[in-house]
């Protein structure tokens, strides 16, 4: 009898071990994506004497994510090939991170020109990509723009 019970358990201790072996996680791994929370917009406009615009791009992301700036123009096409062109007039900060909630602030220097200037955003995760449109609008003649300074001594 001692010999039938010292099987039995013998037994059940292995079925019980391939029973919890073949438990694995059957869900599907969730995919990386951001995305913009409903009622946001993807547009940004900046006055043109530089600031900080903190909150400036929100939006979701379920796993990591990295930002990329391209400058453009009106249009915001993106272009193919990167000009080189460097945007050093446009920071974002965080420009990379992870899941959640994100609200990411720009940092503009002046734009003394009186014409606007343009760049695209680009939030990149590994399945997807956000863009939002940036606009520092130029200095209007009146308020510092490239203007000749006066000159009231008439020299």
């Amino acid at each position: 009898m001692r010999y039938l019970n010292c099987v039995f358990v013998a037994v059940s201790l292995l079925l019980s071990g391939m029973a919890l072996t073949s438990c694995g996680n059957d869900e599907p791994a969730a995919v990386q994506e951001v995305y913009v929370p409903a009622g946001m917009s993807t547009d940004v406009e900046i006055k043109p004497w530089g600031s900080v615009v903190a909150n400036a791009i929100v939006f979701n992301s379920t796993g990591e994510w990295a930002s990329e700036i391209y400058a453009t123009g009106s249009s915001f096409a993106i272009p193919d090939a990167p000009s080189g062109d460097d945007v050093d007039w446009l920071e974002v900060l965080p420009f990379k991170g992870g899941p959640g909630e994100v609200k990411a602030s720009l940092y503009a220097t002046p734009n003394n020109a009186t014409d606007s200037r343009y760049a695209v955003v680009s939030i990149v995760s590994p399945t997807n990509s956000i863009v939002f449109r940036v606009t520092q609008h130029g200095r209007s003649a009146g308020d510092g723009g490239d203007s000749p300074a006066p000159n009231p001594g008439g020299e």
